[in-house]
């Protein structure tokens, strides 16, 4: 069973391609950044520098040293036909692991419920079975419960009956 469900995986994995990413990333609202801006700033001062009014050094005394980094991201914003897509791609996801789910655990429990079903009536016929041993042994009307037997019960009956009798 785990050599299937791992091929069942496997064989998913293989034959959709790039649309299981969108999947793997789990409802991570705008994944995808419209713009993002990098910067690196380095600033090395040896001597006298002044400053602009925009705050730029336009002098410095004789060590100055900057260094920056900056990382901006402005998140996309998605149209409605793109969230309507987005709804519909996300819940056939859903519907394709429930399916899944369905594969793997629906012949177990379907097994549990027959399987109930057959105990409950075999049960029932070797209680009957008993019944109608303790009725011959205990009663005077043997004779016309064994002829009402033979003419309600057919061929199979009448062996697993006799089967029964045995043990």
């Amino acid at each position: 069973m785990k050599k299937l469900i791992i091929l069942t995986i496997f064989s998913i994995f293989f034959t959709t391609g790039c649309s299981m990413i969108p999947r793997l990333t789990l409802d991570t609202p705008n994944s995808t950044p419209q713009q993002t801006d990098r910067s690196k700033a380095k600033e090395v001062c040896k001597g006298k520098v002044e400053m602009n009014e925009q705050g730029e050094i336009i002098s410095c005394s004789k060590g100055y040293y900057r260094y920056d980094e900056n990382y901006a991201k402005k998140e996309r914003k998605y149209t409605f036909t793109e969230k309507i897509k987005n709804f519909i791609n996300k819940l056939s996801a859903s519907i394709f692991w429930i399916a899944i789910l369905l594969l793997i655990f629906l012949p177990g429990v379907f097994g549990v419920i027959v399987g109930r079903i057959f105990n409950g009536a075999t049960k029932a016929l070797y209680q009957t079975i008993e019944a109608i041993k303790k009725f011959r042994k205990s009663s005077s009307a043997k004779e016309e419960l064994d002829n009402f037997l033979r003419e309600t019960q057919d061929k199979e009956t009448k062996k697993i009956i006799a089967t029964k009798r045995v043990e």
